[in-house]
């Protein structure tokens, strides 16, 4: 991580962050609020300040499991009706 951190300029923040796309399943469902196609988002996963253990999510020589959600957000008409022709 030393080699990571050093190659950011002085005036960015100091911070790793894992990200992830997504292009939507079909025309009427989206993910992450998002009407673009391959919507994203992320997450910061590290910080080179020390002084807050939440702000080291990463850990040095150690495997990670990451469970990813990623919402689902249905259009307004996701689903529709059809009346049942009667007289059969």
């Amino acid at each position: 991580m030393t080699d990571y951190y050093a190659k950011i300029p002085a005036n960015r923040k100091k911070v790793l962050a894992m990200s992830i796309s997504a292009a939507p399943p079909g025309d009427k469902v989206s993910y992450f609020h998002s009407t673009a196609r391959g919507a994203s988002g992320n997450m910061i996963v590290h910080r080179l300040e020390e002084t807050d253990p939440a702000s080291r999510w990463l850990k040095r020589n150690c495997t990670h499991f990451v469970e990813i959600i990623i919402p689902r957000v249905p259009k307004d008409r996701v689903f529709t009706l059809t009346k049942v022709p009667q007289g059969r």
